[in-house]
Parts: C-alpha cells; structure tokens; sequence
C-alpha cells in the first residue's frame, strides 16, 4: 500500500539551522521537526507565527531560523513512522550532505498501533473461536439425524423420552462450549421432528373426529351394551430396543474413529456415555425430553 493510499495529504521534515534543547545533553537537543497536513504552505505559514508546533515556536523564540527540506505523501500513519525511526538526519538532505552520503528516500514503513494491533488479533480469535462451534453445532445436527433414522415409527413421547436418556451423561458430567454447542443443536433438530410428529398426530386425530357433512350421527347402542374400549397398546420394548441401537450405534462409531474433538465434551470421553444417570425433570406434558444448553 502507498502512502498517499493510507492517507490523505503530505508529510514534511523541517531542518533548524541550530539545534534547540540542552546543550548539555544530546539527545535533549533537536534539529528536525516532522508534521503532516493537507496544505503543508498553509501549515509552514502558522509555524512561523508561533501558532503551530511547540518546537518551532521554541525556535522562533530564540531566533534560529528553520526551512523546509523534504516532502512525502501520506498522513499522520506516515508522520508517526518518521518520528518513531528517532533518525530524521537520515532522511534529511542537508545533514546527509555534510555526512557525504545521500538521504534516504523512501519513509519507514507504517507499523499497526498496539491497540489496533490488540484488537485484531481479538478479532481472529474470536472468529476462529465461532467456526469452531458451527464444526460442533454440525456434527450434533448429525447425530440427530441418525438417532431420527433409528427410531424411525417411533412416537413423539417415545422419541422424546430416548433422547432424554441420551443427553443426561453430559449434562450432569463436565460441559465444554464445545459440547454444548453439539448437544444444542442436537437437542433442535429433535425437538423440531418431535413438534412435527405431534402436529401430524393432532392432524389426525382432528379429521378422524369430524363428522362427515350430510350424515347424522345414530347410535343405537345401549347403555349395557357399550363396553370401554380398550386402549390400544404398543410394546414397550418396540421403541426401547430403538433407543438402545442408536446409543449403541453412536458410542461405537465414537470409539471406532470418532476424534476427540468431535466429543461434546471437548475430551477423549466416548460420546455418549454408556452409564445411564436418571432421567432430567419432564418437561411440560410429563415426559423428559432433548435438552438445550442454558443461554449465557
């Protein structure tokens, strides 16, 4: 990038005839004064009636005449680099001739402030820090979608109390952002499939129960004759089995090549655990279920 590119303007370098300062100490005397400006005659112009630099209004005050020597374009980026070289004999013509070699053309380059520096640095990190919890967030929506495909004809209650049984290990063992980042968005893809099931089922259930148009509803049936309808039934072990194979099936692919970053745990801890703690307390119709990691 050039220096009329990183800002607007012109830097100048001023050389005094005599130095200024403490003429007992060196380094407390200077000959050379940098600025930057827009228009640097109109610059040079407050310069000569005091209303401009310290240091030339300290030489205006003891008589020592000063002129201009050198020009750059650029800024107060560029400014600042001259000044921080703490070498502007190097760059100024008349002290290069006296010293038989010849001034150096281009300024020093433009180095990031610390805090602009500080910040951009926090900046990387925290965007790094994101695209690592999206990998996490992608390999949960992953699993979701295998823990779904085994339980496939599995009801909302059924698939909502396995998996309950799934995420409790790791939320009553040691969280990470990382494993939290997975067990969230595993816990919204199921969530979702449960709402699904239920809405298809009220579906259902609401147009099993509408009464057609044009037919009335007769019942000839007597009191002694209508028996309770017995509740229909599934095997418990039907969808249990189900939620079994796809803790099975999960913890072996962990433990057959699964790395251990891929751990919602963030660890070398085989996800999901094979203890079984208790359940979580239910959720609003009584039976536990996904669960997503507390907002922060």
């Amino acid at each position: 990038m050039t220096a009329m590119a990183q800002g607007p303007g012109w830097v100048y370098l001023v050389h005094l005839e005599r130095p200024i300062g403490d003429p007992d100490n060196p380094r407390g005397q200077a000959r050379h004064y940098a600025g930057s400006a827009r228009e640097v005659a109109a610059r040079l112009a407050e310069h000569a009636t005091g209303q401009g630099a310290r240091l030339l209004a300290a030489a205006l005050e003891q008589g020592v005449r000063w002129h201009l020597v050198r020009e750059w374009p650029g800024g107060r980026a560029e400014e600042r680099a001259l000044k921080e070289a703490h070498n502007a004999p190097r760059f100024c013509p008349e002290c290069a001739a006296r010293a038989g070699r010849r001034p150096q053309r281009e300024l020093p380059p433009v180095k990031p402030r610390q805090a602009a520096a500080q910040r951009h640095a926090a900046a990387e990190a925290q965007a790094q820090r994101h695209e690592v919890l999206r990998g996490h967030a992608a390999i949960g929506r992953e699993d979701a979608t295998r823990f779904l495909a085994l339980l496939d004809g599995a009801s909302a209650d059924e698939i909502q109390a396995a998996a309950a049984e799934l995420q409790t290990p790791y939320y009553e063992g040691e969280r990470t952002p990382e494993g939290d980042a997975r067990q969230g968005a595993f816990a919204g893809r199921v969530t979702a499939a449960i709402d699904r099931l239920r809405e298809s089922k009220q579906a259902q259930t609401a147009a099993a129960t509408q009464p057609q148009e044009g037919t009335p509803e007769v019942s000839t049936d007597t009191a002694q004759e209508r028996q309770p309808a017995e509740p229909e039934t599934r095997p418990a072990t039907e969808w249990m089995k189900g939620a079994k194979t796809a803790h099975d099936l999960i913890t072996r692919q962990v433990e057959a090549g699964y790395s251990a970053t891929a751990s919602p745990n963030g660890g070398t801890r085989p996800w999901p655990p094979t203890t079984t703690p208790p359940p979580p307390p239910p959720s609003g119709n009584g039976t536990p279920g996904p669960r997503k990691p507390p907002a922060t």
